[in-house]
């Protein structure tokens, strides 16, 4: 509830700002035609759109950390053990909004580490390339989602398996994808109520 109230008034400040933006643009295009001075409503009307697109750019539904130090607690939370030094990388994302809730997470591959995770996230079902199941996984990650991380890479036809559940938590609907790509393994999961 408060972050729909956050949201609610993270929508309110940036329409007050882009209002006022445009106000004042329309008090400089009136004194620019009467052939008044019209650089301060100018000016304010930049620094009003500048900061309504900087709010604009706030999320408020997610945190994300690409800090190996910061992302250990969510390592341990997903995989039920501190990732040992041989994981030099890690990064994750979390998002909610509302009754739904994503999780993405990438970290450097090592063979022991991702056996101990697959042992653990049992039961895993395996989608391997070239299967309709591979396929059909495929196409889920190619729609849009622009929560998505930059650094998360999307399986795709090069992806060997995909290691997968469906209905795993306590949730009305909840998914599971784990894959490697390259020399780094990445994680979704999603759920939702």
């Amino acid at each position: 509830m408060i972050q729909i109230f956050l949201i609610l008034i993270w929508i309110i400040v940036i329409g007050i700002l882009t209002i006022t933006s445009i106000i004042f643009l329309i008090i400089t295009t009136v004194k620019r035609k009467n052939g008044k001075r019209y650089r301060a409503p100018l000016v304010l009307s930049i620094v009003f759109g500048v900061f309504a697109l900087f709010i604009f750019n706030i999320d408020l539904t997610s945190a994300e950390a690409t800090d190996r130090r910061d992302s250990i607690p969510a390592f341990e939370s997903n995989f039920g053990f501190e990732p040992p030094q041989s994981v030099k990388e890690i990064k994750h994302k979390n998002f909610a909004l509302y009754d739904t809730s994503v999780h993405w997470m990438s970290f450097s591959y090592d063979s022991i580490v991702f056996e101990q995770i697959l042992i653990h996230d049992q039961p895993l079902l395996m989608a391997s390339h070239n299967t309709t199941e591979h396929s059909d996984i495929i196409s889920e990650f190619e729609e849009k989602n622009l929560n998505t991380p930059n650094w998360s890479k999307a399986p795709n036809s090069n992806t060997k398996v995909i290691y997968y559940k469906k209905d795993f938590l306590n949730h009305t609907f909840s998914e599971y994808y784990l894959w490697r790509s390259g020399n780094m393994v990445h994680l979704m999961v999603h759920y939702f109520d």
